[in-house]
């Protein structure tokens, strides 16, 4: 999936939060864990959140892609090979 801005992303990720925070049967904190983000993209999404782990907050953030090596799109094929890799 790609975004065309950080504000299209961050509205992805809003939702869902949100959702999640509507549940009343929670198990525990809702946190959203990011390498990398925009200090106000993130700063947006910290009341749908408990914690908000997110090592890296460039002041100049351009694109999310900036910040890595390889960001090229994946597969769903992709996907359960991805997490498998530990």
């Amino acid at each position: 999936m790609r975004f065309r801005d950080r504000a299209e992303a961050g509205q992805l990720l809003a939702g869902p939060l949100s959702g999640l925070r509507d549940r009343s049967e929670l198990p525990g904190p809702v946190v959203l864990a990011v390498p990398v983000g925009a200090p106000g993209s993130l700063d947006s999404l910290a009341p749908e959140a408990d914690t908000i782990v997110c090592p890296y907050r460039p002041a100049v953030f351009s694109a999310v892609g900036r910040w890595y090596d390889d960001f090229g799109q994946l597969t769903d094929a992709d996907v359960p090979d991805a997490l498998h890799v530990s």
